[in-house]
């Protein structure tokens, strides 16, 4: 597992335009243009508490003996790189460059005598003071330069314009022999940039990712927080095998603070439609949630409002689900909370592939006496058997009287006409709290009786887990309920945060962060439990803070598609950056899954047993016995019973089978602490000699070790397998 570092960008400038106002975002600014004027709002630093625009506004131009009509409201218009606000006899030119913007006013010649004078309205918060001829916009953070100007004739002619500020407005005048000597239009030029007390990146946090199976690449969308009070959302394409980023494009770049973006593809019109919670356009203080879509080709749409807040509630924490089946009428699906102070419910509506609502707003979780919220979605709907045309959806929930609290989930068909659940996945309980809830989409692998798909439910939780859940589903059934902590055989602890799950064909990737890393294991559905083929794949820095900066994201379930792609973000000394991994299923299939824990060994880590290969009574399988001690001796047990016996022979583990307990495979662990044995069906060993496993027989593997503690030599055991054979 790889990782690497997105493109910067902010190498270019970033345009939109959103209800007749343009904007554009440069590397250490972003400005509008309205009817009203002209707002530069610089980059003061992702740390800075709100957003310090500085609007200005041509008010008048004046000259003894002349007069000058300006309208009151501008027309606007965006030539490239440029903001025109047409005031009649006067033009308002913007030039706008990554790092500052230039500010022009274009007018002819008038008659009469004397100066010219043009006076510009200024609105900010900021401090304004004169230096050396330039007007300087300022506070604890930094703020705006608008320097010394200069007037300019059409036979290029220049000479320098006083300034002068008055506290409200700035008064530029041009002086009477230039205008009456001048040729042509003359222009009158100063220039706009930011100024910054401290230099820092911008951060790049909450990604989400979805995939276009046509171009084979992924949309990422994250949050760029241009200041705390005003972020903005960011998309880009990845592709899978480079990790190329190419055609970055804002979903919002204005000052509507949109937050928490997730994004989803319907793969028939190939239009990812992203989601995001906002600031309220009707309530003040309230959130809406809105969404906008990017079709595969990169064109972004203008952006609308799924379900805006009222007067009793306001609308929170998104997430959407799509189709990666190819089916012409198939809907997004978006969830969200509705706040009402003192309790939350679950919603859901369906939209079709323009947006529009398929049949009425759907009640998920709307219980009285229940605070229910923070809902997930499996990311998109794959066509992999009977049932598979359901959304799953998940979230959290406790009971206002009692403080009892449990995780809940239910199903949705693609249109809406059926609602299944809800169903509880996490126990309820009195002591654990629970957070952090996601949902996988269906892996191809079905439950034997029902023939419907799996899929997880995960989450994060204090007691009685005490680490991360996993909850093995299928339909409306929880088949097991694990931890992760014990799949793994590892320690976790509060430094472990942000669990997101993805699915591949037959697999489910489990990534989270671990003591400023990103960890990924790889799981299995075997029979009604969990298996695995890789553990604890680590790459780079995670960012570690408690909104969600992981994003997994797969295939379309098609049976091609083997690998999914993480994305995170890194912290940097200044700022943060978005980094990315591709996560490939390893070829061999799990054939058992783990139980058992123990204690770590010489190493800080636990021995690791895993069991791979096909279950047939008549093929090989693979044992294979990682983070042993280096160059250790040991050998495998096999029984047909599971126990729990720490301690046992003065070990510093946990005895795992009991009963009959055959001893096979001795080796040394090498210079990389690995052992592997060939397991035949046919010939297990036993005390009394070999004997043949049988179709339905469940045998339990484990693997003992010799170690070192303290100078002392000791030994250990593995956590244990147990694989039913077919």
């Amino acid at each position: 597992m790889a990782a690497v570092q997105a493109t910067d960008i902010h190498s270019r400038l970033h345009f939109d335009e959103v209800e007749g106002t343009h904007w554009v975002r440069g590397r250490s600014y972003k400005a509008s243009a309205s009817k009203d004027g002209f707002t530069y709002i610089p980059f003061l630093g992702s740390e800075a508490p709100r957003n310090f625009p500085v609007q200005f506004r041509l008010e008048s131009v004046k000259r003894s003996g002349a007069s000058f009509d300006l309208s009151g409201e501008a027309e606007v218009r965006r030539e490239g790189d440029r903001f025109v606000l047409d005031r009649g006899d006067v033009e308002v030119r913007y030039d706008l460059r990554l790092e500052e913007v230039e500010q022009s006013f274009a007018f002819d010649a008038p008659a009469g005598h004397g100066d010219v004078l043009l006076e510009i309205s200024v609105a900010t918060e900021l401090q304004g003071s004169m230096d050396a001829g330039s007007l300087r916009f300022g506070g604890e953070y930094g703020g705006v330069v608008y320097s010394e100007a200069f007037v300019l004739d059409g036979a290029g002619r220049v000479a320098s314009v006083p300034s002068r500020w008055d506290g409200g407005s700035i008064e530029l005048t041009v002086p009477a022999a230039f205008v009456d000597a001048a040729q042509g239009p003359i222009i009158v030029d100063p220039l706009l940039s930011s100024e910054l007390v401290f230099e820092g990146d911008v951060f790049l946090i909450v990604p989400d990712l979805a995939y276009d199976a046509e171009s084979d690449r992924y949309l990422a969308v994250f949050m760029e927080r241009f200041s705390f009070a005003d972020n903005d959302i960011l998309s880009i394409f990845i592709s899978p095998g480079s990790f190329e980023s190419t055609g970055s494009a804002y979903i919002d770049m204005s000052s509507a603070n949109w937050r928490i973006p997730r994004v989803a593809q319907q793969r028939f019109t190939r239009r990812f439609l992203v989601v995001a919670e906002a600031d309220s356009q009707s309530i003040p203080g309230s959130t809406d949630i809105v969404a906008r879509f990017r079709l595969a080709n990169g064109i972004v749409l203008p952006s609308f409002r799924v379900r805006g807040a009222s007067n009793q509630f306001a609308c929170t924490h998104p997430d959407i689900g799509g189709e990666a089946g190819n089916f012409s009428d198939a809907n997004f699906c978006v969830v969200y909370t509705l706040d009402y102070g003192t309790d939350r419910d679950v919603l859901a509506t369906l939209l079709d592939a323009n947006g529009d609502p398929v049949g009425s707003e759907l009640s998920l979780a709307s219980t009285i006496a229940e605070d229910e919220r923070d809902p997930s979605i499996s990311s998109s709907i794959i066509p992999s058997g009977a049932g598979s045309y359901f959304y799953h959806i998940a979230w959290r929930s406790t009971n206002l009287n009692t403080g009892e609290r449990k995780v809940e989930a239910v199903s949705i068909l693609f249109d809406g006409s059926e609602v299944r659940g809800p169903f509880n996945v996490a126990p309820p309980s009195f002591t654990s709290l629970y957070f952090g809830v996601s949902v996988s989409n269906q892996c191809q692998r079905k439950h034997p009786v029902t023939g419907l798909p799996y899929y997880l439910v995960t989450f994060e939780s204090t007691l009685p887990m005490g680490d991360l859940g996993i909850a093995l589903c299928s339909g409306e059934v929880v088949h097991s309920l694990e931890s992760l902590e014990v799949i793994e055989h590892t320690t976790k602890e509060s430094h472990v945060s942000t669990m997101r799950v993805g699915t591949l064909v037959d697999d489910f990737i489990i990534a989270y962060g671990e003591f400023g890393w990103l960890m990924a294991t790889i799981l299995q559905p075997i029979g009604d439990r969990l298996g695995m083929t890789e553990r604890r794949l680590r790459s780079d820095g995670f960012f570690g803070q408690d909104h969600m900066t992981i994003a997994t994201t797969v295939g379309d379930g098609s049976g091609v598609f083997e690998d999914g792609m993480i994305l995170w973000s890194k912290a940097n000394v200044s700022g943060d950056h978005l980094r990315a991994a591709l996560v490939t299923a390893p070829t061999p299939d799990a054939a058992g899954t783990q139980y058992c824990y123990g204690t770590p060994n010489s190493t800080d880590e636990y021995g690791h047993l895993m069991a791979f290969g096909s279950r047939n009574i008549a093929q090989a399988q693979q044992l294979f016995a990682g983070t042993l001690p280096p160059n250790s001796s040991g050998f495998f047990l096999a029984s047909t019973t599971q126990g729990l016996l720490p301690g046992a022979g003065g070990s510093q583990g946990t005895l795992c089978v009991a009963g009959s307990i055959g001893r096979f495979g001795i080796y040394n662990s090498g210079s990389d602490g690995v052992a592997t044995f060939n397991l035949l069906p046919p010939s297990i060993a036993q005390p009394t000699g070999t004997v043949a496993a049988t179709s339905g027989e469940s045998w339990n593997f484990q693997s003992w070790y010799r170690d070192v503690d303290g100078g002392v030599a000791t030994s250990n055991f593995t956590n244990a397998v147990t694989v039913t054979f077919l």
